[in-house]
This record gives structure tokens, C-alpha cells and sequence, in this order.
């Protein structure tokens, strides 16, 4: 940046002399210092302009160098083996999280009481048995991948990375699987889709494991799919055990209405015995009433005579 300054200096001090010299020549004082005042102005103002690009530059060094320690923790974060995992894990469980209620999954789970394994994330199905989901980083397979400058470097990081998901997913196997609590189909899940794309190169890989050991290989996209299925299951069954209850109780209300009518149809047949009785009280009555006034009619006619 000295050098620039220098050089512009340098450069202005020289149009400025040519300028004064050809104005000299030509005898016009006034116009030489009205020139060589605008120069001067400008030449200010251009050192002044210089000076805050300097700074400017001086500032985005410190910002940049600044910038470059938390990527270096980063790169050194992602290149270990252990830490890339954890990486995939929380990435893991925040897909999950954001699809499933916290009642439909569990996280760092021992789905087998015999052995101390823990599974990433175990889902629970609709039938209620669990789905483990184990996450897997390959961030070295992929930045040999990347670094590969031919053909058969490429073959080989992929060679690489179809050896170590069949080996995790053989793993999967053996640490989750458990009859009358697992689903028996487990989850490998990949947390990049640029990883994805390198294990959609390997032909057939998806296709074998699940056919040989129910493993399904999934990335972000896929799996946040795959749990709004589960999550819609569980609403579904959710809304069938309502609609059961619903029915139950409308057949309650059914059946209490049956024994309602009953009672009514048995009260009006009793109101209707009753009435015959009164209609048959009455014509008694009346019989009596009848019979009554004639004898009160002959004992009246006896007195008078």
C-alpha cells in the first residue's frame, strides 16, 4: 500500500510540474494558480481517499484472520472420527425432534437389556415396537473422494466407503436388533446429502442391505420423510382408537335409548290397562248410581201413598 501511495505522489508531482511548465510557458500566472490550487485540492483529497482504503484493508486483514479460527476448529472439528460423529448425531436428533413428538421417539436408548449399546435414536412404530436409527459421518471417504484426481482414486475412496456402511450397518444388526422390541428394519443415517450422493454412486449398496439385513440408508431429506410418515401413522391410529371409542359410546346412548322406549311403550300399555279399569269403575258406578235413584224413586212413592 506505501508503494501505491508513493507512486500516485510521484505521479501527481510530475502532471502537476508538466501542467506548470506549459502554463509558464504560455505567461498566464492566473490561470497557473487557479490549476495548481484545484490540483493541489485534489491531490489532498486523493491522499485523504488512500488513507481510508489502507485502514479499510488493515481492518479486513484482522477480520479475515480472525475469520480463519474458527473454521481451522472447525476442519480440525469435522477430521476426527469421534467428533464428525457427535456432529451427525445432533444433526440426528434435531431432524427428529422437528418431525415427532418427544412421546414417539427416544434418544441414547438401550433397546437391549443383555449388552450396554445405546442407539442414536430409537422411533417408536405405530404397532409399538422401536426403529433404531444410528448416525454415520464419513467425512474422510468423502475428502479422499473429493481430493481424487483420477479415475481409479475415485473407485477406490468408494470402494472404501461401501466397506465401512457395510460393516456399520452389520453392526446396527448385531447392538439393536431384538425380537418383540425392535421392528426388525433399522435406519443408517448419513447426515449430508453430499455424502448421499457419493453412496448413490456405489451401485446396488441400498438395495443389498436392506434385501440381506433391513438396514435403509437415509440423509437428511429422506429420513424427514420417512418420520412424517410414522408421525401420520400415529395420528391415524390415534384417530381410529377415537372413532372406536366415539362408537362405543354412541352405542351406549343407542341402547339406552332402546330401554327408554321400552320403558314408555311398557308405561303406555299400563296408562291404557288403567283407563279400561276406570272406564269399567265408572260403568259399575254409574250401574249403582242407576240402581240407587230407582230405589230412592219406589221409596218415595211408598211414603206418599
Amino acid at each position: 500500500m506505501e508503494y501505491l501511495i508513493l507512486s500516485l505522489s510521484l505521479v501527481s508531482t510530475l502532471l502537476l510540474g508538466l501542467i506548470t511548465f506549459l502554463f509558464v510557458k504560455n505567461k498566464n500566472k492566473s490561470v497557473i494558480d487557479n490549476v495548481h490550487n484545484e490540483i493541489q485540492e485534489k491531490f489532498a483529497t486523493s491522499l485523504e481517499r488512500l488513507s481510508n482504503i489502507s485502514k479499510n484493508i488493515d481492518a479486513l486483514s484482522q477480520t479475515t484472520a480472525t475469520m480463519s479460527i474458527p473454521i481451522q476448529n472447525l476442519n480440525s472439528y469435522l477430521g476426527g472420527n469421534v467428533t464428525a460423529g457427535r456432529l451427525g448425531e445432533w444433526n440426528l436428533e434435531s431432524i427428529v425432534a422437528d418431525v415427532l413428538p418427544n412421546t414417539q421417539y427416544e434418544t441414547q436408548f438401550n433397546l437391549n437389556p443383555e449388552n450396554n449399546f445405546r442407539v442414536d435414536v430409537a422411533i417408536k412404530s405405530v404397532e409399538g415396537h422401536f426403529i433404531p436409527i444410528d448416525s454415520k459421518f464419513y467425512s474422510q471417504q468423502y475428502e479422499n473422494y473429493q481430493s481424487a484426481n483420477t479415475a481409479a482414486e475415485r473407485a477406490a475412496s468408494l470402494n472404501h466407503l461401501k466397506t465401512s456402511i457395510n460393516s456399520d450397518a452389520t453392526e446396527i444388526v448385531k447392538k439393536y436388533f431384538l425380537d418383540g422390541v425392535t421392528s426388525g428394519i433399522g435406519i443408517l443415517y448419513v447426515p449430508s446429502e453430499g455424502l448421499i450422493a457419493m453412496v448413490n454412486l456405489i451401485e446396488d449398496i441400498r438395495e443389498k442391505l436392506f434385501r440381506e439385513k433391513n438396514i435403509l440408508i437415509m440423509g437428511p431429506n429422506s429420513l424427514a420423510g420417512f418420520l412424517d410418515q410414522i408421525r401420520m401413522g400415529h395420528k391415524v391410529v390415534f384417530l381410529n382408537e377415537a372413532a372406536i371409542q366415539v362408537a362405543i359410546a354412541i352405542g351406549e346412548v343407542k341402547k339406552e335409548f332402546e330401554n327408554l322406549e321400552l320403558s314408555t311403550t311398557d308405561l303406555k300399555s299400563s296408562i291404557a290397562s288403567m283407563a279400561n279399569k276406570i272406564d269399567r269403575y265408572q260403568t259399575r258406578i254409574n250401574v249403582v248410581t242407576s240402581k240407587l235413584n230407582r230405589a230412592q224413586q219406589d221409596v218415595s212413592a211408598l211414603n206418599e201413598d
